[in-house]
């Protein structure tokens, strides 16, 4: 009887022991199936930012578009009153007009080279650029105040 009672605890250990550890891998696959699911909200929401990031960056660069051609729009003006101007005046006046055409086609440039997925950081790009663009809109405003006196 000694023997059947060394052989039902031996059963009795094992059996604890396999439960101990079938708990302990379902606590392990519960662990890593909440890290799955928190790595993939993390992508979720990662995706869902670089989506509005993408929108605004889109929506920004036709604004920038529409700058710019509204800045050609203003310069070709510019070339048309020219035309009324004496020779010696015109030679200046059309020397500025070249200097714009080319600070705008520089504008152009630098928003066409800009790659969102180039890693650079957009909102220091965006800052960088709307500076840019404003002092653009100041040399415009002031050449053309200049020369409407």
């Amino acid at each position: 009887m000694n023997t059947l009672k060394r052989i039902a605890l031996v059963f009795i250990i094992g059996g604890f022991a396999l439960g101990q550890e079938c708990i302990a891998q379902n606590d392990s696959k519960d662990s890593k199936k909440d890290d799955i699911n928190k790595r993939d909200n993390q992508s979720e929401t990662l995706l869902e930012d670089r989506e509005k990031l993408d929108a605004r960056f889109a929506e920004y660069r036709k604004q920038i578009d529409s700058d710019i051609d509204k800045n050609y729009k203003a310069i070709e003006k510019l070339k048309e009153k020219s035309l009324k101007l004496d020779k010696r005046e015109k030679k200046a006046y059309d020397k500025s007009i070249e200097d714009l055409l080319s600070k705008n086609a520089d504008l152009k440039t630098k928003a066409d080279k800009y790659k969102r997925s180039s890693g650079e950081n957009w909102d220091e790009f965006q800052k960088e650029f709307s500076e840019d663009l404003s002092k653009f809109g100041d040399a415009l405003r002031d050449f053309t105040i200049k020369n409407n006196n």
